[in-house]
């Protein structure tokens, strides 16, 4: 173990990472892996590949996860989620994700996951960073859970001054960094639903005026996309949208 100690320079992440290694794989495979694949690493980067990329590499190729594509899919979701997902998240959000719950607790039992104190399954940033280089989700993976944004945010709209509102922006305002990150990822020239998209992060830009944080830089984005959305209806609304916002500024 004082092996794999010094190859991790002690960093508690790599040495949390590789230590759930162990107990799965015990201390000779995992030191005879993290030679071959650093030996791998190195001859396809150029930049100097660090102790803990090597670390997070070798627990993506464990044969725990390579057995379970279906986590490894879940990983790339909480990738782009800095503020993780409750259970409740994970279920409403229809994410097409065979086993969800036996995928997160493979994440948890490799600690590629955690649970942070308000019960919310999260990777911590460098894995997180790693995963969005390396493995980002698919369009289509992420495309349930903007689907569930976007009736969240058409709730909000629906319940605008009752009480049932209150508790949908409080969901939303703890979600803000997801829907941003999820709306950023969306809002690609490759996603065959990029107006849906588009409908989603002007519905998020009200959401935000609304409750005084200002206009949405992902509105810089959507100004620039729709010069190639030939969809009337989009180019008004969101015209609409920005002559409203700088109008009420203005006042």
């Amino acid at each position: 173990m004082v092996q794999l100690l010094h190859r991790t320079d002690n960093m508690p992440l790599a040495v949390n990472l590789l230590g759930h290694l162990v107990d799965y794989e015990g201390i000779t495979s995992v030191l005879n892996r993290w030679e071959t694949e650093k030996t791998s690493l190195l001859s396809v980067n150029t930049d100097r590949t660090s102790s803990l990329d090597v670390s997070i590499f070798i627990s993506l190729s464990s044969p725990r996860l390579v057995s379970s594509p279906n986590t490894q899919k879940l990983l790339s979701i909480l990738s782009i989620l800095p503020e993780g997902l409750s259970d409740a998240q994970l279920l409403q959000s229809n994410l097409p994700i065979p086993d969800l719950m036996g995928c997160k607790a493979t994440l948890l039992r490799t600690a590629l996951a955690y649970y942070d104190e308000g019960r919310h399954l999260k990777s911590l940033v460098p894995i997180r960073e790693y995963v969005q280089q390396n493995h980002p989700p698919s369009l289509v993976l992420v495309a349930p859970l903007q689907n569930y944004i976007h009736s969240q945010l058409r709730l909000f709209k629906q319940y605008g001054g009752t009480d049932q509102m209150l508790e949908i922006h409080k969901v939303l305002t703890a979600n803000s960094g997801n829907i941003q990150s999820v709306l950023s990822h969306g809002l690609n020239s490759k996603n065959i639903e990029i107006e849906d998209t588009i409908e989603c992060t002007i519905s998020f830009c009200n959401f935000k005026h609304s409750i005084g944080l200002g206009r949405p830089a992902l509105m810089d984005t959507v100004s620039s996309i729709l010069d190639n959305i030939k969809n009337p209806k989009l180019h008004v609304r969101f015209i609409a949208d920005t002559a409203g916002k700088a109008l009420s500024c203005s006042v």
